[in-house]
């Protein structure tokens, strides 16, 4: 399996052919120029200005991609907990909170004035609403094609902001080679690995086709199981099934520590601290491994949260 670099190369080649449809812009337009262009998405087709001043966020991927480029907003949707790399918008002085990431608040909304407004999955029901504000698009969450739609996504942004178009691009080549070089050593090694989350003692599996497939589609490892039901919360496990699955590579996700503020990701290896899981493989060979649970859960489709994705793996690899 190869990651598809040439395709996502291709994404964030300007010009923005696949994304855009004809429109008014410039080369390099300035912010005061009324320039915009049209931007297809999942959820429709937006005309957008260029270079515009005044963005509010409601997906912290996108946020994340926003502050890779430098470009700077007016205010977000917030869930619990920021990454530690987005630290700086808690602060609702210079970044008022316009509701959270499911629901904006749209009173709040209007009063900010924005000239572009990006949502992510979670909130794609207050699309129609937030389009009536000011120009919306959806920023989709990476499933199945993480680092394809990743590229979309720069893509997108890019266009919006051309003259952030070749930092991106930068930084979008930097994840494709460190992700090959990670699936280079996992096909080598010919892992097999099973992607668990733990939520309040609960536990669900995540396979190819999942919200975390880019353990299996990107990392390459094999999956434990092959007939994993897809769905956005996975599919109810136990202990038992992990043992009887028993991967090489066991990834843990607490969700409770990415969405609860002051909850430890202890508390996913107290519940896994068991004689059962002890059998298995993984634990013996010290292959459980916890990961970022913000940057994998809440902000999964950022530049920043994808490093740290691939660093979790790197670590458990011991390729650093």
């Amino acid at each position: 399996m190869k990651l598809r670099t040439v395709c996502i190369l291709l994404l964030l080649t300007l010009p923005f052919s696949s994304l855009i449809a004809k429109g008014s812009q410039e080369a390099h337009p300035k912010a005061s120029d009324s320039a915009t262009i049209e931007v297809s998405h999942d959820l429709g087709t937006t005309r957008v200005p260029i270079n515009p001043s005044r963005v509010l966020v409601f997906d912290l991927g996108a946020l994340d991609i926003l502050h890779e480029a430098g470009i700077d907003i007016i205010g977000l949707g917030k869930g619990a907990t920021l990454p530690s790399h987005l630290a700086s918008y808690d602060n609702p002085t210079n970044y008022p909170v316009t509701g959270s990431l499911h629901e904006p608040d749209f009173e709040k909304v209007y009063d900010l004035r924005p000239e572009l407004i990006l949502i992510g999955g979670r909130a794609a029901t207050a699309y129609d609403e937030l389009s009536k504000i000011a120009p919306t698009v959806l920023i989709s969450l990476p499933d199945a094609d993480y680092l394809g739609t990743l590229a979309q996504n720069i893509g997108i942004i890019s266009a919006i902001f051309p003259e952030k178009a070749q930092t991106l691009k930068q930084s979008m080549q930097s994840l494709v080679d460190a992700s090959e070089h990670v699936q280079q050593h996992v096909q080598k090694s010919g892992y097999t690995a099973l992607f668990l989350m733990v939520n309040a003692g609960n536990l669900s599996v995540f396979g190819p086709g999942s919200r975390f497939s880019l353990i299996h589609d990107t990392f390459a490892f094999l999956p434990a199981d092959e007939t994993i039901n897809s769905s956005t919360h996975g599919q109810s496990s136990s202990f038992e099934y992990l043992l009887q699955q028993d991967p090489d590579f066991l990834f843990v996700l607490d969700r409770g520590a990415a969405t609860t503020t002051g909850t430890q990701r202890s508390a996913a290896q107290a519940l896994l601290d068991n004689d059962v899981v002890r059998k298995m493989k993984a634990f013996k060979n010290q292959r459980i491994v916890y990961v970022d649970p913000v940057s994998w859960y809440v902000a999964s489709g950022g530049i920043e949260s994808t490093r740290v994705m691939i660093k979790d793996v790197e670590a458990a690899l011991s390729l650093y």
